[in-house]
């Protein structure tokens, strides 16, 4: 169903989420954790990006982190639901 790890270093993964966060944020604590819980059982590197390193992270995100993202496509943001992205990246993955 899900791309497995990919042969080689043990951090090497098929899949990569891109969590846009910025510090004293209680959602994006949330959404980090519910992600990392997520790994268990999907294999995939989570990234955080603090949209306060870039302006144009700013100005795109600002108003709606914590932001998900697989391959530059939003898989939610605001209230994280870890069922909504399971099930996004299902169908991504069976396309």
């Amino acid at each position: 169903m899900f791309l497995p790890r990919v042969a080689g270093r043990g951090d090497d993964f098929k899949m990569e989420l891109v969590l846009y966060t910025r510090k004293q944020c209680p959602l994006c604590a949330e959404a980090k954790e519910q992600l990392q819980c997520l790994q268990r059982e999907i294999p995939f590197r989570l990234i955080e990006k603090d949209i306060e390193a870039c302006d144009a992270w700013t100005e795109k995100y600002g108003l709606m982190i914590p932001v998900v993202e697989y391959k530059g496509e939003m898989l939610g943001y605001g209230r994280i639901h870890i069922f909504a992205i399971k099930e996004r990246l299902h169908e991504i993955h069976e396309q």
